[in-house]
């Protein structure tokens, strides 16, 4: 479970992975909301 946090956290801070990245990271950010809202 940490590596893959650690290899996501380094995906996320490289600039040419970000690209690839960033529609899951919407998903993923527009999940978190939602679930903020529910509680």
């Amino acid at each position: 479970m940490e590596k893959a946090d650690r290899r996501f956290a380094i995906q996320v801070r490289m600039p040419y992975l970000s690209v690839q990245t960033q529609p899951f990271l919407n998903a993923e950010q527009k999940q978190l909301q939602k679930n903020l809202l529910k509680n």
